[in-house]
C-alpha cells in the first residue's frame, strides 16, 4: 500500500515525501454470522372437534433465509410459534411469526400457515321398500318389482351413524297411468344432515289393473223375472 501524507481532515499534503513510500498492512477480518437457508414447519397442536379432521398443513414460504452465529448450532428447520387447533371446526389461515432462536432472518420473520379442517364423513347403504303413490280411481296396484331398493346415504360419519334401517319408503309415482304394465323411476328422501348419493334400482315396473265388476245378486236376477 502507498504512504501518503494527508491532514487530519483527510486532505493531501503535497511537497512532502514519505519514507518509505510504501507498506504492507494486515487487517484481520472475522466471520461472526454465516447466511443460511432452511426449511419452515408450522407449529401446530391440538385436534380439532370430533367428526372433524385436518386435511392439510401447508406454509408459504416453505424455506427462510437467516443470519446464524458461527457457533450456533442450526436445525434442518425452523418452527413457527404455536398454531393452536384443539377442538376447531372450521380452517385455520394466518400469518405466524418464526421461533428464531440465536438466529435472525434475512427477510420475512413471518410465514402464511393453512390448516384446513373438514368434516370426517361417510358412507352407507340401507334398503327400503318402494311405495306406488297415486293410483287413479278405479285402479288397482297388483304388482310392484323389485319391492325393495338399495339407498346410499354420505354425510358427517356422526349422523351416518345414528341412521337406523329400515328408511322411509322410496316413492314410484304412478298418476296417470292406466291399466298395464309400466316402468317408473324411484325416488326417495335423504334423512336430515344426509345427502342421497345412490339409487338401485332406480326403476322398478309396476302392473295396474281395472278390478271386474262384482256379479249380480241372485235376488237380484229373481226380481228381473
Amino acid at each position: 500500500m502507498q504512504l501518503v501524507p494527508r491532514t487530519s481532515g483527510g486532505a493531501s499534503i503535497p511537497r512532502i515525501e514519505v519514507e518509505p513510500r510504501f507498506a504492507r498492512v494486515a487487517v484481520p477480518i472475522a466471520q461472526e454470522v454465516f447466511r443460511r437457508a432452511v426449511a419452515v414447519r408450522a407449529d401446530v397442536r391440538g385436534a380439532p372437534r370430533a367428526g372433524y379432521r385436518v386435511v392439510e398443513i401447508t406454509v408459504e414460504p416453505t424455506t427462510v433465509e437467516l443470519f446464524v452465529p458461527l457457533d450456533a448450532t442450526v436445525e434442518d428447520a425452523v418452527l413457527t410459534e404455536l398454531v393452536d387447533i384443539e377442538d376447531r371446526r372450521s380452517s385455520v389461515r394466518r400469518l405466524v411469526p418464526l421461533e428464531l432462536g440465536d438466529a435472525a432472518a434475512a427477510g420475512a420473520t413471518e410465514v402464511l400457515v393453512t390448516v384446513v379442517i373438514d368434516l370426517i364423513e361417510s358412507t352407507v347403504r340401507l334398503s327400503a321398500a318402494v311405495r306406488a303413490e297415486g293410483v287413479d280411481e278405479g285402479l288397482e296396484l297388483v304388482l310392484i318389482t323389485p319391492e325393495l331398493v338399495q339407498i346410499e346415504l354420505r354425510g358427517p360419519a356422526e349422523e351416518v351413524a345414528r341412521i337406523e334401517g329400515p328408511l322411509e319408503d322410496a316413492i314410484a309415482d304412478v298418476s296417470g297411468l292406466g291399466a298395464g304394465r309400466h316402468t317408473v323411476e324411484v325416488s326417495a328422501t335423504a334423512p336430515p344432515g344426509t345427502t342421497l348419493t345412490g339409487l338401485l334400482p332406480r326403476i322398478v315396473t309396476v302392473v295396474l289393473t281395472r278390478p271386474a265388476p262384482p256379479p249380480e245378486s241372485e235376488e237380484a236376477e229373481n226380481g228381473d223375472e
